[in-house]
């Protein structure tokens, strides 16, 4: 399912400045955005998607890159109690792009510290490392390439119930 929303800390619609960039943000004081260069988006409070759409036993690993929008998203997730449902946070804090926002993320940490919450990592510590190995790191620490015996368990169900069904085509076929 895809949802055509961004999540933030309130159900809204609001201008991203220059849409499509890697520097597209909400926020119209942050570095490389065009003030006069915007599109209206839809967005839904993350706790609100949280609650309606993550179960207790979801395994959610949350990445945020969202040019400014993941310090009001963690602490909308803290606010309401949604954040325990975050296995593992991979973050790359923006704020810092942005005037208006600086030291944000420094209180967030402080925070996430203060409620015992470990499970983030700042996906942007290495600088030059091209994006999707950041992730990979992130994830590999998180612990996400150890799937639950469940999981292996039902994707090798899946997988042979896939691989019966194409020899079963085949000697129909043959």
């Amino acid at each position: 399912m895809i949802n055509k929303v961004g999540l933030w800390n309130q159900t809204c619609q609001r201008p991203i400045y220059s849409p499509g960039s890697q520097s597209g943000s909400i926020f119209v004081d942050k570095v490389n955005v065009d003030p006069q260069d915007s599109i209206m988006c839809s967005f839904v409070r993350a706790s609100d998607w949280f609650r309606d759409h993550l179960t207790e036993s979801d395994e959610v690993y949350l990445k945020l890159n969202c040019e400014g929008c993941e310090v009001d998203i963690i602490e909308d997730l803290l606010d309401s109690n949604e954040y325990r449902k975050v296995k593992s946070l991979g973050v790359a804090f923006d704020v810092t792009k942005i005037p208006s926002q600086r030291g944000r993320e420094l209180e967030i940490q402080q925070r996430l510290k203060t409620y015992g919450m470990g499970n983030y990592l700042d996906i942007e510590v290495k600088i030059g490392e091209p994006d999707n190995e950041k992730v990979q790191r992130w994830l590999r620490m998180a612990g996400a390439d150890r799937r639950l015996l469940a999981n292996r368990m039902r994707q090798n169900v899946y997988r042979s119930q896939v691989f019966a069904s194409r020899i079963s085509r085949f000697l129909r076929d043959a």
